[in-house]
């Protein structure tokens, strides 16, 4: 890529002329005088204009980044005594000379017409840049802007002014997310937990699994440990426990041992396990045990654990975030978790409970990356998922929004810091300064020529060749040149600490770097992986150099030209900035970063901002923290300890140096130095092997990028969010912003499962569309929605694009039957199929392609039982289907396979054997019979209600579908019509008469509570279980016309009723049998005139209530004389009203036994 020709000269000279001083860092090139026409100051105003040409070799622009020139300016009366200032340029008025490059501003301080310098780079054209960027720039500079030394315009006209213009190549890192540690250098960062990947996990929803708790309604099925279900919930659900769990005694009794155990088809050796749990439900001693055999019930303990190794953050249930390493390590052919007693449980009132338990036989820490994703502003540190470090550090928190952790963008000088550089710098400092970053009071005792670093001053000490140049007499500023034999002023300049770091920050307008802004600025854009050991550029190879050509000079370089690091001591000190680009072919052979930044392995170490406890306190990212151009009179840096931390162990060295042989030491992520380098901040402790380089913030665009969901939402107008089922693939379709369509980009698409609580990225999903796969909602409490956040971000050259957030709602649309097998007789008797679901939904019972109502309700839209009608299928093996739909979206089909038995033979009424057919040769009608045996002795029943027509008789409600289904209902006359407490025909066919009550006795006696069909006509009012019919009288609700001569006054029994009552609910038959008794509240029955014929009948009531109503105290025909007698008192009248109405206003069902003579 084109962004990776890096410079093949480090050019810099000073240039001394009266108005002028042109400093060219690197090969960085300040054309023509930096002078101001005084002619051109406006007045009033007084606005300068400067104008010169910077110029620079190997710039490069392509899709993915690009080089830049920072240029900031000083300036100075040139009087006695007089320091030199730093120039603000203008918000305004700028102007280049061609329009293929952007200026862009540095602000630190937010102060109108207060910018502390200017980036150049390219614009970005139709194809990639690269070679020689020369512009002319005009500057406008409010000459009394610095308030430290206001200039007039006088100044200049008498030629006062002396300015100074530097620029420092930089390279341009833009944000996004990137992987930090490599899960194998010394110190690394990594997740604070391992993690362990479904794909090693040897637990599964079909793993032999056994446990200590009872089994039954009570206690969870022990899989749920094993179903691999990321559910969050830590509430209490129907079950009185957090669901998606298995868990141990929940009665918390204290005695005997629990435990969860796996066994296996072969033994295996498991290395790392993980368990997921809840807070409160945890073991404060507990054990891992492994079984040899099938043959042996020998368990040795493998691992003793405590509360700490079961995970109960609960910001991922699965796959588990916190694997541990199992040392005692054996063939096992069964494992289990094991406590010993409930008194080992943090609360003895609670059992153990596991969300999700993992085994696995892979070595964890030898093929995980463990590498930290970081993908926002700031990291979390501990925990589940944060950054840490085995450093002896203690990590924990999250690191501030100021702190720079390498996600934001920023741009960072291209080469270390070189000898010139730096004594650019010390040349405008005052002597007190200079002293505080050299020396110190040492410097006072050099002669003109010395050597400033090391310990000889005679010749320069591991290539330094910082010399004082001249002391002037009057105690004006010293001035040092970089030069001596063998050494250069293009050499990176070493013997550097932390303070001069921070100062030179400062007086730039920069700021430092942290230690995850290095390997950030090592490593490609996320999702690229984090190699065990790599060096910065990107592979585990080096070549050293042992020879250089032209030492010393601005052409030096490699002997051979392979080489691409100063590193194992061949050489004596530091190498020219940028000596490996010159004819190298690859990145890897001129040892440049991903982005493009020279040497940052080998050569010298250089001095960052760790994110240790100290380092952390380090804010950067915002404006304000960046240097004001200003130092303190004592050469220190003037920002605040509270932002730039001066402690000793805030600073860590990182990428190793020329005097190191441990090739580790080159490593991107390998932190031997990350703390404890630095003892003091003493500056007499100087290093020949340390430097710094330094960054900058830098702006960056974001751009909206839109998801669409299949349902035609999109985030144009904010977030979105769809109704998907449980286990259903989707796919979230996005766009491409038109302003990264011709850079290079990388694509990172983030999960949440906790309602945005926290994100994790999805490893290998780097389309512009999203397909999810795995969207599980199971097993949950009832009406959980699982909610999945999903959201897109675009990290390029131009900016970033950031989505809204859109949510899948996941239903669980799981159905639990209780059985999936069924056997139906002719009596419409099954076994019965109970559906629950934990979401709402619509039950459809469909036979033969046509729904239909078969089901009692037994909690609306949650739990329904279903008894299929015989007549609704075919005999034989057939099946019915139950389709469940969830808020009109989610479906799920259930196939309940059916034994249908064959139909009995069907004769005439005076033909028939029980369990027949009984055809009604007077219209054709057939019923069903059924024998009950009771004792010795078989009666035989109809087991329908009768339905033959009479004129007069009654359908309920007057619907005749209702007769269809209920049978007719028939008053006393038309039923009975005899008072014989003998054998009466009345309706019945032939054969058949009306039971009495004697017989009715016996038939509840002998069937007890299975009187009732179990067909969906009878309406419970509380959760029963579904009507057994075990006799098959198959009893049905049909209900009652009732009557009431006063709407005021009713039956002591019921109330005033007048009209239909009980259907669904009760059923009523009448009875052959009669008594004869008073009807009324008012007399006794040896009242002659309160005497009447009252008749029996029989009833069977929804909670199996069975009554045999007869005489005043139990009979339905009793209550106030104006109930039935019509008349307040009691009389002739009132007993004639009274038998009429008992004869001629009731009406209810007839169910006709099959007459001795025939009962066969």
């Amino acid at each position: 890529m084109q962004y990776f020709h890096i410079t093949q000269r480090c050019i810099l000279s000073i240039l001394m002329i009266v108005y002028c001083f042109n400093i060219q860092a690197n090969n960085v090139r300040i054309l023509g005088d930096v002078r101001v026409d005084p002619r051109k100051i406006t007045n009033p105003g007084d606005v300068a204009t400067l104008t010169f040409t910077v110029e620079w070799d190997n710039s490069w622009r392509d899709m993915f980044n690009y080089d830049a020139v920072y240029i900031f300016l000083k300036y100075k009366l040139n009087e006695k005594g007089k320091q030199w200032h730093h120039l603000y340029v203008m918000n305004e008025g700028h102007e280049l000379s061609s329009e293929d490059y952007t200026l862009e501003l540095v602000n630190n301080t937010s102060s109108l017409n207060k910018n502390e310098g200017f980036y150049l780079y390219r614009k970005p054209a139709d194809s990639p840049w690269h070679g020689t960027s020369s512009v002319q720039v005009s500057l406008k500079w409010l000459i009394t802007s610095n308030e430290d030394e206001s200039l007039r315009i006088s100044d200049f006209e008498e030629g006062k002014v002396l300015l100074m213009a530097m620029g420092i190549e930089m390279v341009y890192v833009p944000r996004g997310a990137f992987r930090i540690g490599d899960t194998y250098s010394v110190n690394h960062f990594r997740n604070n937990y391992l993690a362990m990947p479904e794909k090693y996990d040897l637990i599964h929803p079909r793993s032999d699994v056994r446990t200590s708790s009872p089994v039954g309604p009570d206690y969870p099925d022990p899989l749920l440990a094993a179903n691999r279900v990321n559910d969050l919930s830590a509430e209490k659900g129907e079950s009185g426990f957090p669901s998606n769990a298995w868990y141990g005694d929940k009665k918390g009794s204290g005695q005997g041992y629990q435990f969860w155990a796996v066994h296996f088809d072969k033994p295996v050796c498991v290395k790392y396990l993980a368990i997921e749990s809840v807070p409160g439900y945890v073991p404060a001693r507990w054990e891992f045990q492994g079984r040899a055999s099938d043959g042996t019930q020998v368990w040795e303990s493998l691992y003793t654990g405590t509360e700490k190794d079961w995970e109960t953050s609960l910001t991922r249930t699965y796959p588990p975030t916190r694997a541990f390493r199992i040392e005692n390590r054996k063939n096992f052919i069964e494992y289990r978790v094991f406590i010993r007693s409930q008194e080992d449980m943090v609360n003895p009132n609670n059992p153990p409970l596991i969300k999700n338990i993992s085994m696995t036989t892979v070595d964890l820490a030898e093929v995980i990356d463990n590498s930290v994703i970081v993908n926002a502003p700031t990291s979390s540190l501990g925990g589940q998922r944060g950054l840490a470090a085995d450093d002896g550090d203690t990590w924990a928190g999250i690191t501030d929004v100021n702190y720079p952790n390498g996600y934001s963008a920023f741009y960072v000088m291209k080469y270390e810091i070189s000898q010139e550089q730096y004594v650019s710098f010390l040349n405008r400092l005052s002597r007190v300064q200079q002293q505080a970053r050299t020396i110190g009071a040492e410097l006072d005792k050099l002669k003109e020529g010395d050597y400033v670093f090391g310990s000889d001053r005679t010749k320069p000490s591991c290539r330094n060749g910082v010399k004082l140049l001249k002391r002037p007499a009057d105690g004006e500023p010293l001035v040092f040149l970089a030069s001596g034999t063998g050494t250069g002023p293009t050499l990176a300049c070493n013997y550097l600490s932390p303070a001069d770091m921070l100062a030179y920050a400062d007086w730039s307008g920069l700021r430092p770097l942290t230690e995850m802004e290095y390997e950030k600025m090592c490593r490609p854009f996320y999702p690229s992986e984090a190699v065990r050991g790599e060096y910065p550029w990107n592979s585990k190879t080096y070549v050293a150099v042992e020879n250089l050509q032209n030492p010393g000079t601005r052409s030096e370089k490699p002997l051979l030209g392979e080489e691409n690091v100063n590193f194992g001591r061949r050489q004596t000190g530091p190498l020219r900035c940028g000596a490996f680009a010159v004819g190298a072919q690859s990145r890897q052979d001129m040892g440049a970063s991903f982005w493009g930044a020279m040497e940052l392995g080998g050569n010298l170490a250089e001095i960052y901002y760790n994110v240790n406890t100290e380092g952390r306190r380090y804010r950067g990212i915002a404006n304000h923290l960046h240097g004001d151009g200003k130092l303190g009179a004592n050469g220190a840096t003037n920002m605040t300890e509270a932002n730039w931390s001066n402690h000793h162990n805030a600073f860590c060295l990182k990428g190793g140096h020329w005097a190191d042989t441990d090739p580790e030491l080159l490593g991107i992520s390998n932190r031997t130095r990350h703390w404890e380098v630095f003892r003091n901040m003493n500056i007499s402790r100087r290093d020949s092997t340390v430097t710094f380089r330094l960054g900058h913030t830098a702006r960056q665009n974001t751009f909206p990028v839109y998801l669409s969901l299949q349902n035609g939402q999109t985030t144009q107008d904010g977030p979105v969010a769809d109704t998907v089922c449980h286990g259903d693939t989707y796919t979230i379709r996005g766009t491409l912003p038109e302003e990264l369509k011709n850079d290079l980009y990388a694509v990172a698409w983030y999960v949440s499962e906790n309602q945005g609580a926290s994100w994790e990225v999805m490893e290998g999903e780097g389309d512009q569309n999203f397909t999810v796969t795995k969207l599980w909602n199971i097993h949950t409490d009832e009406d959980v929605v699982k909610e999945y956040w999903f959201r897109k971000e675009i990290y390029g050259l131009s900016g970033d694009a950031k989505s809204e957030k859109v949510v899948l709602k996941v239903l669980d649309d799981t159905t639990y039957l209780n059985t999936h097998i069924d056997t139906i007789d002719v009596y419409d008797h099954s076994r019965g199929i109970e559906v629950k679901v934990s979401e709402k939904a619509d039950f459809h019972w469909i036979f033969k392609g046509k729904d239909q109502a078969i089901s009692h309700i037994v909690r609306e839209g949650k739990n329904e039982v279903g008894a299929p009608y015989y007549q609704s299928l075919n005999s034989g093996n057939t099946y019915y289907i139950l389709k469940s739909v969830f808020r009109n979206h989610c479906v799920t089909v259930d196939t309940i396979r059916t034994y249908v038995k064959p139909q009995p033979a069907a004769r005439l009424s005076q033909d028939v054997k029980c369990g027949d057919w009984m055809i009604d040769v007077r219209d054709q009608r057939r019923y069903r019979t059924v024998a009950i045996q009771v004792g010795e002795m078989t009666q035989c029943w109809m087991a329908d209600n009768l339905n033959y027509f009479v004129p007069d008789s009654r359908c309920y409600e007057d619907e005749e579908e209702n007769c269809d289904v209920y049978g007719r209902l028939y008053n006393w006359n038309q039923a009975v019509g005899e008072w014989t407490n003998g054998t009466a025909q009345g309706i019945c066919p032939e054969g058949w008469h009306i039971p009495n009550s004697a017989e009715w006795i016996v038939l509840q006696n002998a069937t007890g509570a299975a009187l009732r069909s179990q067909l969906n006509l009878w309406k419970f009012r509380d959760r029963v279980s579904l009507a057994t019919n075990a006799s098959r009288f198959s009893a049905l609700p049909s209900g009652g016309y009732f009557f009431s001569y006063s709407t005021q006054y009713g039956s002591n029994l019921l109330g005033v009723r007048n009209g239909y009552y009980d259907l669904t609910t009760k059923g009523w038959w009448w009875s052959s049998s009669y008594t004869v008794d008073t009807y009324t509240t008012a007399a006794a029955k040896s009242n002659p005139m309160a005497a009447i014929r009252i008749p029996a009948y029989a009833t069977v009531d929804y909670a199996n209530n069975k009554t045999i109503g007869t005489s005043a105290g139990s009979s339905l025909f009793y209550g106030r004389n104006e109930y039935l007698g019509n008349r307040a008192s009691v009389d002739a009248y009132s007993k004639y009203y009274s038998q009429t109405a008992v004869e001629n206003n009731f009406y209810f069902s007839v169910r006709c036994g099959k007459n001795e003579s025939n009962n066969k």
